[in-house]
């Protein structure tokens, strides 16, 4: 049981890296980033796009020196070199010698970025994980001293890498290689050919290729984990104290849904695997997906939600219930009352705002990204500090309890009242607490001027929340509605009005609401694949399905089960028994990746 490198398409790739006649695709949006002010041919919202793809390929360079220099070529060479004879070579980083790896510049700097950069990232949305979460506290320090996850995790930084253009193919490929080679050693060993560090690799090979790969290769490393989990005897055998099982079905869940199609390692969400942990309800993870939760309109305080907007979600909600509530052979009156609440909920929201749900305009000429990564690899608010303090701002941690019930009327799911009454003492607590850290802050903050940039876009957050939740909704009613899968329902132009909006919010206030968030990626992520901002996309929707499973297993997958169930009904709707296929991150890599670095 070994795996095969390069494959065909690999080696295409990898001879077929100077395309004389690039894609269509590539040449628009080449053409994109060459506009100037004014432009007209272009909506704001594809400038707004590729603005933020400028932004996230200059992101590596605060950690490390770009790799585009002349030197690159030889470096290269004693790279490939020094990985068949373990001979040292200069521009070592004494800190790392004692890792299980080749001691190189080139290594310091890949495990650098997935130390402070990519890892931060598994586990949350703003790159500020919980040290006690079991990733960090338990997997990450298991990767770091295992010779074949180690060499990994160098594989996946250098994907990144060329991504963003830091990095040659060559490069990548070198990685690769090594990493297979690794790989199917321990394939050949009895002892090793089924642990839990094999398992953990090729799990990493599979999201490496679902990112940055070839779809041949994802489906090989697919089937050969399939293999190795029933030679183990299930998900319940394997190690790390579940850990490991839960990582293995996160992502195949999470694969299956961005492509709206069955998982791979499982029927739908049945896998022999149970986490009896119960663990107390956060208010982050409240999900139009679950019924049985608070309602939207009752937690808006505590989410900082506006009340229209948490009315919207609890009609998406009512909605998403019915649909996956329904038998397996509904009778014609059954989908009659689907259409027609549909159709009534799609009319209501259509005729709110479109922009802010108190009917304000708002000015979309500059596109500024509410997030920054500071240098520790955190997502922090662009200049935070000449940012004022809000009442209620860090009510929005990924621990709040449910503030006070607005006035706004909604409908209670049957454990809502329950978990008010748990959260309330909490929730005094907390707002005890973060009134005396606001006047704190607000003591030692500059003040802001109201005019400024970044003041109004953080007045307007509540507003930009509105619009893509609103547009969201849109989307999976008239998904419902018309029974077709998101992927068909969605257009371009809500796609990109959805996924740049949402970098108006930081990160830390979609931490505060993940489980929204999820399901607001659940909507637009069918429609990313082949598109420029595929990968972006893909990590953004995976880092929310993996922060959720490890706070809250039970929730994920009740989650998980309604999202599945909801796609294969409008699959169904379509025509088809799956929605979509599969496809790898490798093709759009190598279309788009170079666009603003400057690689040939």
């Amino acid at each position: 049981m070994t795996t095969q490198y390069p494959s065909a398409v690999s080696l295409e790739r990898l001879v077929n890296l100077n395309d004389p006649e690039p894609p269509a695709e590539e040449l628009e949006l080449v053409e994109v980033t060459r506009c100037g002010p004014g432009c007209t041919k272009h909506s704001q919202a594809v400038h707004n796009a590729v603005s933020l793809i400028a932004d996230r390929v200059t992101i590596p360079d605060k950690f490390l020196v770009p790799w585009n220099s002349p030197s690159s070529a030889t470096d290269y060479i004693a790279f490939a070199a020094s990985s068949l004879n373990m001979v040292r070579w200069s521009g070592l980083v004494k800190e790392f010698d004692s890792l299980p790896m080749v001691p190189s510049k080139q290594n310091n700097d890949l495990l650098k970025i997935w130390l402070k950069l990519i890892s931060r990232y598994k586990t949350c949305l703003d790159g500020n994980p919980d040290p006690d979460n079991p990733i960090v506290k338990h997997y990450f320090p298991f990767c770091i001293q295992d010779p074949l996850l180690l060499q990994i995790i160098l594989y996946t930084s250098s994907c990144f890498l060329n991504e963003t253009g830091h990095m040659p193919k060559m490069g990548v490929m070198a990685h690769k290689g090594k990493a297979i080679n690794m790989l199917n050693t321990h394939l050949r060993s009895q002892t090793h050919q089924t642990g839990d560090s094999v398992i953990a690799g090729v799990v990493q090979l599979i999201i490496d290729e679902w990112y940055w790969g070839d779809t041949d290769d994802l489906r090989a490393h697919m089937r050969g984990l399939r293999e190795m989990i029933r030679i183990r005897g299930g998900f319940h055998n394997l190690g790390m104290d579940g850990l490991l099982a839960k990582m293995v079905i996160c992502h195949d869940i999470g694969i299956s849904v961005a492509h709206e199609i069955k998982t791979f390692l499982g029927d739908h969400t049945k896998f022999d695997f149970r986490d009896s942990t119960i663990v107390p309800f956060r208010i982050a993870h409240n999900s139009p997906f679950v019924n049985n939760l608070p309602s939207f309109a009752a937690s808006a305080e505590a989410l900082g939600l506006h009340p229209i907007t948490a009315s919207i979600l609890d009609d998406v909600r009512f909605l998403i219930n019915a649909v996956t509530s329904l038998p397996n052979n509904p009778s014609p009156e059954d989908l009659q009352k689907i259409a027609t609440m549909s159709a009534w909920m799609y009319e209501r929201i259509s005729k709110l705002p479109k922009e802010s749900p108190d009917g304000r305009a708002i000015e979309d000429s500059k596109f500024r990204n509410a997030n920054c990564i500071n240098t520790n690899g955190a997502a922090v608010p662009a200049e935070e500090s000449a940012w004022p303090t809000y009442a209620g701002e860090d009510t929005l941690s990924p621990d709040s309890g449910l503030g006070s019930e607005t006035s706004y009327a909604g409908r209670e799911g049957s454990v809502a009242s329950q978990a008010q009454a748990q959260a309330q003492a909490q929730a005094q607590a907390q707002a005890q607490a973060q009134a005396q850290t606001q006047d704190g802050a607000m003591a030692v903050r500059p003040k802001s001027n109201p005019s400024s940039p970044r003041y109004q876009d953080e007045a307007l957050r509540p507003d930009f929340i509105y619009r893509v939740v609103r547009t969201a909704a849109l989307i999976n009613i008239r998904a419902v509605q018309n029974r077709e899968p998101m992927s068909k329902t969605c257009t371009m132009d809500e796609f990109l009005t959805v996924w740049t909006t949402s970098w108006r919010v930081p990160l830390t206030t979609w931490r505060g609401m993940v489980g929204i968030f999820n399901w607001i990626m659940v909507t637009i992520v069918p429609l990313s694949h082949g598109d420029a901002h595929e990968r972006f996309v893909r990590s953004m929707f995976m880092i929310s399905m993996v922060s959720r499973a490890m706070e809250d297993w039970g929730l994920f997958m009740a989650a998980s089960a309604a999202t599945m169930r909801l796609q294969a009904w409008l699959a169904v709707g379509w025509g088809k028994k799956e929605g979509g296929k599969l496809t790898a991150g490798g093709d759009v890599v190598r279309r788009h990746g170079f666009l603003n670095t400057g690689w040939e």
